[in-house]
């Protein structure tokens, strides 16, 4: 039992004994017991079985040896209302291992099933996660769900040991929250725990086993459900021989788990089709009812489930049973649909990150459309579309580029699955054969009905979701549970929704179909304005997000008004599109820095602007070299040059150079374009299997090898070594050559829009009875007076349309991505024992748009790492003297429970002064240390009130000084020498 700390310390949020999970999730839905096992003849709770007619097994936990805690997220212990300075004490150390059990909390082990590689491969199951309960924050009532990854076997462990490597678990860390800093939708992760513990693990599959250290995660998001917990029912697949574990059980059980989906984690579906709930109508039961699972007041620590259980108000609406069969179909196909958006959602959002998730199973896609187990994923460096992340995929089914369709077949699957509850039942006197067929005029009708709803779609869809940042604050925890669907679809909500014709829905084909339309025209949706934001070409878009908070505040998303704007924009967008493909060309062929390409291309200012600042930059070199006769010369030349290279490329600008020459810096040399298109196979091998098909033609056949694939190794191994022997130079001038023609569309482009809203906003002072030309004034002074005023007032307008550009372009484009290089230094450090590296790269990467420097960015996380561990400090101070005066007065000194984990196991400790890189490791090899902000001002941080706090802030300071110094030594050595 967990031992309350003195009660005169005043914690920030809750602490550990005052949780108690609820088990929610297991009374609502199938769960296996572990008093069934002895009925059932099974041993014990990790005997690998089939589990038939169950969606959840109980199971035991399994503690870790010696468990170290490696690293802690602050953000989510605030998102579960819970003290930071828990994470202090031993007894989180030991929750968070598996040694002890919350309140309330029920072990248990998830059974799913699902398409792994595209063929179904029956029961899977969580082979190594554990359920522990749900915890609710008291504070805003959001309910999370709390699951131990590597805390030993389940029923679902197969051939494994049911443990987690350090390596492994500290890159699902620091993904997750990395996702998160970029408002992606994902799990979130709360706290890794190392041990002593070792298991063997073959890392490169090839029988060089080495034994690594386990380690355990603790993983938070509202559910772990997925499209896989609705496959355990799938009838026997005709390519695999495999089944569901609970095929035939369907109808008792599956139409209830979609209504508990339902319900809780897409709430307002349910009120649309099911009206209010009968908490809702009793008062708040279920409210008071969340609450007592967190309240003190009301909970005692020691208050078991059972009783919780026995306490908790059974809900009457709980099941949709009593709707109309055709109601009720409606709200599962609503159901379906919007799972398939969020996922379109979702892929779209990974895509514009250049994210590559590498294992896209069916049991790897979440129900509410957020990341779900991060394996072997990727952050591309060079972009890559047929970039490949996991070395198991030797077809590249998961590769960067078809990411959106595996998803989208994904989905269909998981219509597939709910098929006989989303599907009016057959008439008695026709078979299932003739339903499901459709005559050719039907077939027809059907194409027509589906291709009108889908316009329409799209058209609302681009009218109502202009807002992408309502998506983030979604998944950020601001929104009830799964959010507001952003379009319902079903006709129970007349004001808001596009209805589906009845004629639509008649066979598991065309739900299919409608599940394709709504996935495709969310992704085109989302992908395309993602994609507009990162290269500026909606700078207007903060003011449209204003106006859409406005919208659903006042209860509704849009009007009628604005479908002629709608049909006006699709022109644009189509241009925009265009401007989009040919970047995502141009990135392909020259290898370019997926995230850094996009934060250079802020720097590029339209022609009038660009031509502006060079006049003012010439200008003030005039004034300065007036006297200098051999600087005016070079100052001639320079103009002769630059003359020279605008009449090569018409309308180019000295910015548009310099951007250029910054891209190029970023573009893949020839030996990391020849190790992207090299093949698989080596190149010996392909020669040897070359020379044999001469003599055996059928040596492919025997090899398994198909023809097809084999030609298409030869052309990989031919373009690889002409892209090795191209000199560096010639590279860098054939990427220019492909660089240069799309940077002039997109200058012409952007001077369009900078035409178009200037024009716009002169337009609308005019017809406000400002802005036009003074008539009033008389005389050529006065005239002059007024051209000249509006010239500056043209040139402000060109200024806060690249400024609100500029401001809209870093809000989406990253300055830090988890590259695959810095987890693992991360990993490397700590597996020797330094968390201190981890502790870094979560710091920076929980806001990956700062523009702060990152050497401020750290400063600020010790500062606020020293103030909780003073804090820690003196409440271990005080309650050891109680504790000192418990044994004058006889007491137990062993009864306070309240432990730090002092020294280099504290939770917090100070990160060491290095700044951390992120940069190209090659040059890091070469001694150079490149900034990735150079354009940027440093920002400073207020350092706190505490003392030791104020110290480590001026040692910072001090450092930082001695850097600069070092720097202008360097400076002042290198003019010397030159």
């Amino acid at each position: 039992m967990i031992k309350a700390p003195s009660a005169s310390a005043k914690p920030v949020g809750r602490r550990l004994e005052d949780i108690c999970l609820d088990d929610k999730v297991l009374r609502h839905l199938p769960t296996e017991s572990l008093s069934d096992l002895s009925k059932k003849g099974v041993p014990d709770s990790v005997t690998r079985r089939q589990v038939h007619g169950a969606c959840f097994s109980e199971v035991t936990l399994s503690p870790l040896r010696n468990p170290r805690l490696v690293a802690v997220s602050r953000d989510v212990m605030q998102l579960l209302d819970l003290d930071p300075l828990q994470a202090n004490r031993l007894e989180f150390l030991d929750v968070m291992s598996g040694a002890v059990k919350l309140p309330g909390s029920r072990p248990a082990a998830h059974c799913y099933a699902g398409y792994q590689f595209g063929h179904f491969s029956g029961q899977l199951g969580d082979g190594a996660a554990k359920y522990l309960g749900e915890l609710v924050n008291e504070k805003n009532g959001q309910r999370w769900e709390l699951q131990l990854k590597g805390a030993g076997p389940t029923p679902y462990s197969r051939n494994a040991d049911g443990r987690k490597v350090l390596r492994s678990t500290l890159r699902e860390f620091l993904c997750s929250e990395a996702m998160h800093g970029l408002g992606i939708p994902t799990t979130r992760a709360l706290a890794v725990v190392c041990s002593d513990s070792r298991v063997p693990r073959d890392l490169q599959y090839n029988g060089n086993v080495i034994m690594e250290r386990c380690a355990v995660a603790c993983r938070v998001a509202p559910t772990f459900l997925r499209f896989g917990s609705f496959e355990i029912f799938k009838p026997q697949d005709p390519f695999t021989g495999f089944e569901g574990p609970s095929h035939g059980l369907e109808g008792a059980m599956l139409a209830d788990m979609v209504d508990f989906a339902v319900k809780e984690y897409f709430p307002s579906l349910w009120r649309c089709h099911v009206g209010r709930t009968a908490s809702e109508k009793v008062g708040g039961e279920e409210k008071r009812e969340n609450a007592a699972f967190v309240s003190n007041h009301e909970t005692s620590s020691n208050k078991t489930s059972a009783t919780i259980a026995s306490t908790a108000p059974i809900i009457a609406s709980s099941s949709s049973s009593h709707l109309a069969p055709e109601v009720r179909r409606r709200m599962f196909l609503d159901f379906v649909l919007e799972s398939t958006r969020r996922t379109a959602s979702l892929v779209a959002a990974w895509q514009s990150v250049g994210f590559v998730h590498g294992v896209l199973n069916t049991d790897n896609m979440s129900l509410i459309g957020c990341t779900l187990d991060y394996g072997p994923f990727a952050f591309m460096d060079h972009f890559d579309p047929d970039h490949i992340s996991n070395g198991s995929d030797d077809r590249g089914r998961y590769r960067y580029k078809t990411q959106p369709q595996i998803c989208r077949w994904n989905c269909e699957m998981f219509a597939e699955a709910l098929s006989s509850i989303l599907l009016p039942a057959p008439p008695p006197s026709s078979s299932e054969e003739t339903t499901l067929s459709l005559s050719l005029s039907e077939e027809r009708e059907f194409e027509s009905l589906l291709a009108q709803w889908d316009r329409e779609l799209r058209r609302t869809m681009r009218s109502m979701g202009k807002g992408i940042g309502r998506e983030r604050e979604r998944m950020r925890g601001g929104d009830e549970k799964g959010g507001k669907p952003l379009l319902p679809f079903s006709s129970a909500v007349e004001d808001e929704a596009i209805p589906i014709p009845d004629r639509l829905i008649k066979s598991a084909v065309q739900v299919k179909a409608i599940v394709q339309c709504v996935y495709d025209a969310e992704y085109d949706r989302v992908y395309g304005q993602l994609m507009r934001r990162k290269l500026g070409l909606e700078a207007e878009m903060l003011e449209k997000e204003e106006e859409e908070k406005e919208k659903e505040k006042n209860g509704g998303y849009g009007s009628c008004d604005e479908v002629k704007r709608d049909e006006i924009q699709r022109d644009e967008i189509k241009k925009d599109e265009a401007i989009i493909e040919g970047l995502m060309h141009v990135m392909a062929e020259t290898g370019s820095d997926f995230t850094n390409t996009f934060r250079r291309l802020h720097r590029l200012f339209p022609r009038a602007l660009a031509m502006e600042e060079e006049e003012n930059e010439k200008n003030e070199k005039n004034e300065k070299n007036e006297k200098n006769e051999k600087n005016e010369k070079n100052e001639k030349d320079e103009k002769d040059e630059t003359n020279e290279t605008n009449k090569k490329r018409k309308g180019w600008t000295n910015n548009a150079e310099q951007v250029l020459q910054s891209i190029l810096d970023l573009c893949a040399t020839p030996v990391e374009l020849s190790q992207r298109a090299a093949p698989k196979i080596p190149p010996a091998t392909l020669m040897a299997i070359l020379t044999a098909q001469k003599r055996d033609p059928q040596i492919l056949r025997e090899l398994g090898l198909p023809q097809e694939v084999f030609n298409e190794q030869l052309r990989k191994m031919v373009r690889s070594r002409e892209i090795a022997e191209l000199p560096l130079n010639q590279q860098r001038q054939a990427n220019s050559d492909l660089w240069t023609p799309w940077i002039q569309k997109f200058l012409d482009h952007l001077d369009q829009k900078l035409d178009q809203e200037v024009t716009q906003k002169q337009q609308k002072k005019r017809e406000n009875g400002g802005g036009g030309p003074r008539e009033h004034e008389e005389g050529k002074e006065g005239k002059a007076a007024s051209e000249e005023s509006e010239e500056e007032q043209l040139k402000e307008s060109w200024r806060k349309w690249q400024a609100r550009r500029e401001r809209t372009m870093k809000q989406v484009n990253p300055r830090f991505v988890l590259r695959n290089w810095i987890a693992q230094r991360a990993i490397e450090k700590a597996e020797k024992g330094d968390f201190g590296e981890v502790r870094r790269v979560l710091a920076i990467l929980a806001d990956p748009f700062s523009e702060d420097d990152q050497e401020d960015i750290l400063t600020a996380a010790a500062t606020a790492a020293a103030v909780e561990e003073a804090a820690a400090a003196a409440v271990t101070a005080q309650n050891n003297s109680e504790i000192q005066n418990d044994d004058v007065a006889g007491g137990n000194p062993g009864d306070s429970g309240l432990g730090t984990l002092g020294g280099s196991e504290s939770v917090y400790s100070l990160f060491p002064p290095k700044i951390l890189e992120y940069s190209n490791p090659e040059q890091e090899k070469q001694g150079v240390t490149p900034n990735p902000n150079d354009d940027d001002d440093d920002n400073g941080h207020d350092a706190e009130q505490d003392p030791k706090a104020k110290t480590i802030e001026a040692e910072a300071g001090e450092r930082k000084t001695e850097l600069k110094e070092k720097e202008k030594g360097k400076e002042q050595l290198r003019k010397m020498t030159v």
